[in-house]
């Protein structure tokens, strides 16, 4: 494969260069996979606190009185989103890392020198 000077990789798409471990010289890569991580945590934790959230409910109402027979719906509220944000935001990181490493190449993925000392 011909690549030309300044190319965003010799060998690796743009989508596996961004998943791969990077190196620990690459400080803005390095910056980028960590902060990846994190919205997929985060979204592992905003799903998990919503199941929980409809869990409690439903104990509540059942404590309460509410009958077993009684198929309870839960009522989400629409104000406070949902995990979609976190994926679009995540998306977002991922292009902006991609532009730069295309116009700069793997010097982008580097950093500045001076944030590594």
């Amino acid at each position: 494969m011909a690549t030309s000077v300044g190319s965003p990789c010799i060998h690796t798409p743009m989508k596996m260069l961004i998943s791969q471990k990077p190196d620990a010289a690459n400080v803005v890569h390095a910056l980028v996979y960590t902060l990846l991580d994190v919205f997929d945590a985060t979204r592992d934790l905003y799903h998990t606190l919503t199941v929980k959230e409809k869990r409690d409910y439903e104990q509540t109402l059942r404590s309460k009185g509410y009958p077993g027979s009684r198929r309870i719906e839960y009522v989400k509220d629409e104000e406070l989103g949902s995990d979609e944000a976190i994926v679009m935001d995540k998306a977002a990181v991922t292009r902006q890392f991609e532009l730069g490493h295309e116009r700069l190449g793997t010097e982008f993925a580097k950093g500045d020198g001076m944030s590594s000392r």
